[in-house]
């Protein structure tokens, strides 16, 4: 993977929004496997995923993600479309950049 220890990049929240659908979360972890093979997500200050229609089962989806890397899951039991947890993505974010993947 390439060096992904800039400075820039632990300043850097980095947020996804994914529909508790089957093809929804593969491609969502698909995309996580990516970003590791990559460096990405180990060189992000943080990353957090909305789950829409989130519940234990697609939580325990993403376990290894968020045992592994600084990966946090936030969501609701409904699906609250688009723009509220957008919001609330940004609200959580900590860091000084946001970044939507």
């Amino acid at each position: 993977p390439p060096d992904t220890s800039s400075p820039l990049l632990s300043r850097v929240s980095g947020l996804m929004l994914v529909m508790n659908m089957d093809r929804e979360i593969r491609a969502a972890k698909a995309t996580l496997d990516t970003f590791i093979a990559h460096g990405l997500l180990q060189g992000l200050g943080e990353f957090i995923i909305w789950i829409n229609g989130r519940n234990t089962k697609v939580s325990r989806e993403f376990d290894s993600y968020v045992e592994n890397y600084n990966v946090k899951l936030l969501g609701s039991s409904e699906n609250a479309g688009q723009t509220w947890p957008i919001n609330a993505l940004i609200q959580a974010a900590s860091k000084e950049y946001i970044i939507f993947l």
